[in-house]
């Protein structure tokens, strides 16, 4: 079996834009049925006196010294260089002492090709076979097919990175302005995923594994996703409104619930 997939029991993740403020939000929704958890990274960049950084170190220690752990961590970073990046990926190689899944945002990066080449090259110090980190990349979705091509030479050539996040993200605030209703605009949203992982899924080796999110909510929205190249979906807007205290916990164990008894008739 793939080696990011062997970590999870089936397909269904949250996004990775929530940020937890106490153990009892962790605690919450590591008890959901969700197969892993995607959260925001806090790190030793951070301020040593935040509350937020303090409860974090603490728990991914306390969390990983269960073995196995109650579910994955799937950590999500930010970066403003690679000095920052190689900083921060250390920080939490030293924080825990197994192997732990780093998602590596690059919303606020762009689609420079030369940066994106000193980036993946960098990333092969980290992909050992006895490296602790498996490490993959979230892109933004305004991709047309000549970048999609350009990133996916990239990827195939150095081989340093293990999964792909296509999302939906920023995509929003523009297509609001056409005052769209919501249905129509998750379709949109899915639309724009499923599109950029049907052409990655027909450039890139088969080692890498694709995760997408945008306008899931259904089961033949997950699907859709699957049948178009996804091997693990994220959920979001529907299960999780603007702060993790609102997250719609029946509705998400539903949701995997219903999924899993398709999946066993199949």
């Amino acid at each position: 079996m793939n080696k990011i997939l062997s970590f999870f029991k089936h397909p269904i993740l949250n996004s990775s834009d929530l940020t937890f403020k106490s153990y009892k939000d962790l605690d919450e929704i590591l008890n959901t049925n969700l197969s892993g958890i995607f959260t925001i990274a806090c790190t030793l960049k951070q301020n040593n006196n935040n509350l937020g950084y303090k409860l974090y170190r603490k728990y991914l220690i306390e969390h990983y010294k269960l073995i196995p752990p109650i579910k994955p961590l799937i950590l999500s970073i930010y970066f403003e260089s690679l000095h920052n990046l190689n900083f921060i990926l250390n920080d939490l190689k030293n924080i825990i002492n197994t192997t732990i899944l780093i998602e590596i945002d690059m919303h606020n990066y762009g689609y420079d090709i030369t940066v994106l080449k000193e980036l993946f090259l960098e990333l092969l110090k980290y992909n050992g076979p006895n490296s602790k980190l498996l490490i993959g990349i979230k892109l933004p979705p305004y991709l047309n097919n000549n970048i999609i091509n350009d990133i996916s030479d990239i990827i195939n050539l150095y081989n340093s990175i293990h999964f792909l996040v296509l999302s939906n993200t920023y995509t929003i605030p523009v297509i609001t302005d056409h005052k769209l209703d919501n249905e129509t605009l998750n379709k949109i949203n899915k639309e724009i995923t499923i599109n950029n992982i049907r052409l990655f899924k027909q450039k890139l080796l088969d080692s890498i594994v694709l995760i997408g999110c945008g306008g899931i909510r259904n089961i033949n929205d997950i699907k859709d996703y699957i049948n178009y190249g996804a091997s693990l979906v994220q959920i979001d807007s529907l299960f999780f409104k603007s702060d993790i205290n609102y997250a719609n916990y029946n509705e998400i164990n539903k949701l995997v619930n219903n999924f899993l008894q398709i999946k066993s008739k199949i």
